[in-house]
C-alpha cells in the first residue's frame, strides 16, 4: 500500500468528494459544451457557422441573422399591436378636468343567471339619459356650476377612445371604474325582467375622492325606483317616446344632483341648498318613486351643514316617508336627532321618547335595513352613528350618577364599533374609522372613572389602557390620510390627542394614589 494519497481520478480515489471534484473540473473546462465542426470545400462562399442562425438570400447574397434578433423584432411588433388593447387595463386615461367628474356607463341587461350583459337596448337607454342630461346642461350656458361638470360617455366624441364605459355588474364594479379613471360620480343601470314587465334600474355611485363632510353620501345610491319600460322600447317609436319622457324626469333629478354636488365641492353649502330647494319647487309634480327621497336627503344634508337642525330633521323625515327602506335616510334622521340631543341638558335628553330615544330608534333601523340590503358601507357608518348615540346616552347617565345604565350603554358602544372597524379599514374610510375609535375611547374613559369611583382600581387602570389604545388608533387614521383636513384638524386635533393626554393624566393620578 502506497504511503502517498491517491491522485484525483486514480482508480483508488472513489470518495464522493473526489467524484464531485471531477465533475466540476469537466464543467469548468467546457467539456459539456457543443462542438461545431465545419468542413468547407474549396470555392465555397456565404458560409455561416454557429447555432440558431437564419440565412436569408437577398439579391443573390445570403444574409445570416441570429434567431434571437428575429424573435426580439417579432416581440416588438406584438407589443406595438397589443398596446391599444392593454393600455386601458394598465394605463387608463384619467378624468382630470371639471369641478365634478361624471362617468355614465352603458346600461346592461340582467340575464336568467343573474349576470349583467351588454345589449343594444341597454346601450340605447344609456345614450338617451346622457343626451337628456347634456341637453339640460347645454340649455344653461351661463350656469358656471353646470358648465364646470365634465361628463364621459361612449357616445361623446371627446371621451378618450381607449376607454370603454361598459356595463357594470354592481356597485363594486362602479367603485373600481371610479378609481380607475378618477371619476367622482358614476351613473350606471340595468334592465331587469319582472312579472310586471321590463324595468330600468338607474343608480349612481359617489366615490371617496368626492369631498364629503359627513360621509353619508359615499357609495351606491338608487335614483328612484325602477323605471317601467313599455314593450317595444328601442324598436317601437311610440314606446321609445314614452321612455324618453320618463328619462327626462330622471335627468332633471341628475342635473340638480350634480349642480348641488359641484357647489358643495366649492364650499357653497348655501347655494347648494338653494339649488335643491329650487328643484323641490320646480319639480313638485315628480312622482315619489322618481328620486324625490334622494332630493330630500340632499336637502337635509345641506341643512345639517348649515346647522339648521330642525329643517334637516323635516327633510330627512320626508325622505324616509317617501321611502321607508332608505337606510341612509334613516341614519341621517337619527344623526339629526343626535345633534339636537347634544344641545340639551342630560335630564331633558334622557326623557322617555325624547331625542335620544328617537336617534337610537332610527339608527337601529338603519343598521337593520343595511344588513338586509347587504350594504356594508351604510351598515358600518350606521353602526358608528349608533355607537355615538349610545355614548352620549351613557354620558348622560354618568353625569346623573346612574352608573349601571351608563356601563350598559358603554358596552353597547363596543358592540357597534367592533364589527364596523374592519369594514371601514378595508374600504379606506379613515375618517369614519377615526370616529369609531374616538367614540370608543370616550366611552372607555368615562367607564374607567365610574370604576374608580366604585373603588375598583385595577379595573379602572385596565380600562384606561384600552382607552389609550383606542385614541392611538384614532390618531393613526390621521396619519393614514394626511389630505383629509377635517380628520386631522377636528377629529384628531380637537378630540383624540387632547383626550389621550387626559387618559395619561388620570392614569398617573390613580397610580400615585396607590
Amino acid at each position: 500500500m502506497s504511503d502517498h494519497p491517491s491522485e484525483p481520478g486514480s482508480p483508488e480515489d472513489n470518495s464522493s468528494e473526489s467524484w464531485l471534484r471531477r465533475q466540476w473540473e469537466r464543467l469548468r473546462r467546457g467539456r459539456w459544451r457543443d462542438v461545431i465542426v465545419v468542413r468547407v470545400e474549396p470555392g465555397a462562399s456565404n458560409v455561416a457557422a454557429g447555432k440558431y442562425i437564419l440565412q436569408i438570400n437577398i439579391g443573390g447574397r445570403n444574409l445570416a441573422v441570429p434567431v434571437i434578433w428575429i424573435a426580439l423584432a417579432m416581440l416588438i411588433v406584438v407589443v406595438v399591436l397589443l398596446y391599444p388593447a392593454v393600455k386601458p387595463i394598465f394605463w387608463p386615461s384619467k378624468m382630470q378636468e371639471g369641478t365634478l367628474r361624471v362617468a355614465i356607463a352603458d346600461f346592461g341587461e340582467v340575464g336568467r343567471n343573474g349576470r349583467v350583459h351588454r345589449s343594444e337596448r341597454g346601450s340605447l337607454l344609456s345614450a338617451w339619459l346622457y343626451q337628456e342630461l347634456q341637453r339640460t346642461i347645454d340649455a344653461e350656458p351661463d350656469n358656471i356650476y353646470l358648465q364646470g361638470i365634465n361628463i364621459w360617455h361612449n357616445t361623446r366624441l371627446d371621451t378618450p377612445r381607449d376607454i370603454r364605459l361598459g356595463v357594470l355588474q354592481d356597485e363594486k364594479a362602479a367603485a373600481r371604474l371610479a378609481q380607475r379613471i378618477a371619476a367622482q360620480l358614476v351613473i350606471y343601470g340595468n334592465v331587469k325582467t319582472t312579472p310586471q314587465g321590463d324595468e330600468l334600474d338607474i343608480k349612481f355611485f359617489v366615490a371617496p375622492s368626492l369631498p364629503d363632510e359627513s360621509n353619508l353620501l359615499l357609495g351606491p345610491h338608487a335614483l328612484g325606483r325602477p323605471l317601467p319600460l313599455p314593450a317595444g322600447t328601442g324598436s317601437d317609436v311610440a314606446a321609445s317616446v314614452v321612455v324618453v319622457e320618463r328619462l327626462q324626469t330622471r335627468s332633471q333629478a341628475l342635473v340638480s344632483l350634480v349642480t348641488g354636488l359641484t357647489q358643495q365641492i366649492l364650499g357653497r353649502s348655501q347655494e347648494a341648498l338653494a339649488t335643491f330647494r329650487q328643484a323641490e319647487s320646480a319639480l313638485a309634480q315628480w312622482p315619489d318613486d322618481a328620486g324625490k327621497d334622494i332630493l330630500y336627503f340632499l336637502i337635509g344634508r345641506e341643512e345639517l351643514f348649515l346647522n339648521q337642525v330642525d329643517q334637516a330633521q323635516q327633510a330627512f323625515l320626508t325622505a324616509v316617508t317617501i321611502n321607508p327602506d332608505y337606510a341612509r335616510g334613516q341614519a341621517a334622521l337619527g344623526s339629526a336627532y343626535f345633534i339636537q340631543a347634544q344641545g340639551q341638558p342630560p335630564e331633558e335628553r334622557m326623557q322617555p321618547g325624547g331625542t335620544l330615544d328617537k336617534a337610537v330608534e332610527r339608527q337601529q333601523l338603519a343598521v337593520q335595513l343595511a344588513v338586509q340590503q347587504q350594504d356594508l358601507l351604510v351598515e358600518a357608518l350606521s353602526r358608528v352613528a349608533l355607537a355615538k348615540t349610545y355614548r352620549l346616552r351613557g354620558e348622560s347617565a354618568y353625569l346623573l350618577k346612574h352608573d349601571e345604565e351608563a356601563l350598559r350603554d358603554y358596552a353597547l358602544v363596543n358592540e357597534e364599533t367592533v364589527p364596523a372597524r374592519p369594514v371601514l379599514a378595508a374600504m379606506h374610510q379613515y375618517r369614519l374609522l377615526a370616529q369609531a375609535y374616538e367614540t370608543q375611547g370616550a366611552a372607555l374613559l368615562q367607564e374607567a372613572d365610574i370604576l374608580r369611583r366604585q373603588g375598583n382600581r385595577e379595573a379602572a387602570l385596565a380600562t384606561l389602557e384600552q382607552a389609550r389604545t383606542a385614541y392611538l388608533q384614532c390618531i393613526a387614521q390621521g396619519d393614514s390620510d394626511q389630505l383629509d383636513q377635517l380628520l386631522d384638524d377636528v377629529i384628531v386635533g380637537q378630540h383624540c390627542r387632547p383626550n389621550l393626554e387626559t387618559v395619561e393624566q388620570v392614569k398617573q393620578r390613580i397610580e400615585e394614589q396607590g
